[in-house]
C-alpha cells in the first residue's frame, strides 16, 4: 500500500525479496529481521528528507529577512534537532547494517503478538522512539510491524537485543494484554508514535463521520508531544 523509495530498486530487491516474495515466516529470524529493517531504513529516510525540507525552510526566511541567521533563533533551534535526530537515527541504522553484513540476525531482537481470528484492517512499517528512555547517547527505538497472517493478525515489536534491558519494561504490558484489550493498547501506539501505517478501505469506509474524526484528531495532537494519555 505504500512504497518505500529510498533504496534503489536494484537493492531493494537484493534485501527483501525474502519477505517480498513469499509469505512471511514470524519464525524465522532473518524475516523478522528484515521486516524491522525495512522500518529502520525507512525511517531513517523520512527523518533526513524532513531535516533537509526544514533545513532548506529555514535558510529561505533568512534569505528573506524573516529571521536572523547569525544568533540563535527558533526555527535555528528547530532545524539543528531535526538535523540531529536524522544523524542518530543514521547511527541506528549502522547497528543494523552490520547485523545484515555479517548475518547476524539474532542481533535484533522480535516480541510476536498473533491475535488469531481477527479480519486484518491494518499495515504497519514504522520505528519510532521511546523519548524518555535513554540509552547511552541516544533515546531506546523500537521498530513496530503488524501485518495480515492468513486469517490472523501479527503484531512484532522489534529491538536491538542490546537494548533489551531498557526496552522490556515498555513491551511488558502489551505481551500481558490479549483480544479487545491488546488492539486498544497497539492502536493507541500507533496513533501516538507511527505515520507509515494504512487501514483497510473496507474498514475505514464503514466508520461514521465521529470515529473518522476521533482519529484523525488523536493522530494531529500527538505530532509534536506525547498523546497516550488520551487512549
Amino acid at each position: 500500500a505504500t512504497t518505500f523509495t529510498g533504496l534503489c530498486s536494484k537493492h531493494d530487491q537484493a534485501i527483501f525479496d525474502p519477505i517480498d516474495k513469499i509469505p512471511i515466516d514470524a519464525h524465522t529470524d532473518e524475516h523478522l529481521f528484515l521486516l524491522a529493517y525495512r522500518s529502520v531504513l525507512r525511517e531513517l529516510h523520512a527523518a533526513m528528507s524532513g531535516a533537509i525540507k526544514i533545513q532548506l525552510a529555514f535558510q529561505k526566511k533568512v534569505e528573506l529577512g524573516l529571521v536572523r541567521g547569525g544568533v540563535p533563533t527558533r526555527d535555528g533551534a528547530l532545524a539543528v534537532e531535526h538535523l540531529m535526530n536524522a544523524y542518530d537515527s543514521y547511527l541506528y541504522k549502522q547497528e543494523y547494517d552490520a547485523a545484515y553484513c555479517t548475518n547476524d540476525f539474532g542481533r535484533v531482537e522480535h516480541v510476536r503478538l498473533l491475535e488469531q481470528g481477527r479480519l486484518p484492517t491494518l499495515a504497519v512499517s514504522a520505528l519510532f522512539s521511546l523519548d524518555s528512555v535513554i540509552v547511552g547517547d541516544d533515546v531506546a527505538r523500537v521498530a513496530l510491524n503488524v501485518y495480515p497472517s492468513g486469517n490472523d493478525v501479527m503484531i512484532v515489536f522489534s529491538f536491538l537485543r542490546d537494548h533489551a534491558q531498557y526496552i522490556r519494561p515498555f513491551i511488558e504490558p502489551f505481551q500481558a494484554a490479549s483480544g479487545d484489550r491488546l488492539l486498544a493498547m497497539v492502536s493507541v501506539r500507533i496513533l501516538n508514535s507511527c505515520e507509515n501505517f494504512v487501514i483497510a478501505p473496507r474498514f475505514w469506509n464503514d466508520m461514521d463521520d465521529s470515529k473518522k474524526g476521533a482519529i484523525r484528531d488523536f493522530f494531529v495532537s500527538s505530532l509534536l508531544t506525547d498523546a497516550s494519555d488520551l487512549e
